[in-house]
């Protein structure tokens, strides 16, 4: 019995709570109804040291994402080519849809701390258009 609880100690300092929260940068269409999960394209996390749930955190994380955003694609070009990949961001982002679409404006919002979806203000130069999962824009 004695020796369960280093095991549960130890298991909790490896996987229990950490410090940094978790910060969410996600592409959706915009669309006139609003958010959809339809509309979501992708989302990714990251764990952002020092990050705290208030409005600083919010910041940070938005910051973060814009950044990350404006380094994969150039700055917004829907026609970049992916890094490492051959594939152009516009026909990653249709085959992630999987829906026609035309002329549809993309955006990148974050949430973070279990918030809603807070609009980042980054948007894509060129809309996107897709059929059958393949871009007709590039």
């Amino acid at each position: 019995m004695n020796s369960y609880i280093p095991v549960v100690l130890f298991l909790f300092f490896c996987f229990g709570p950490t410090t940094g929260n978790t910060c969410e940068c996600i592409s959706y269409l915009i669309a006139e109804n609003g958010l959809s999960k339809e509309n979501k394209i992708a989302s990714i996390e990251y764990n952002i040291e020092d990050f705290n749930c208030d409005g600083d955190g919010v910041m940070k994380c938005k910051d973060y994402c814009v950044e990350m955003y404006e380094e994969l694609t150039e700055n917004g070009k829907i026609c970049a080519v992916m890094p490492g990949d051959n594939r152009k961001i516009a026909d990653w982002m249709c085959e992630a849809l999987k829906q026609n679409v035309c002329n549809a404006r993309v955006g990148v919002f974050v949430q973070s701390c279990g918030s809603d979806p807070v609009d980042t203000g980054f948007r894509f130069h060129e809309t996107l258009c897709c059929k059958s999962q393949k871009s007709t824009n590039c």
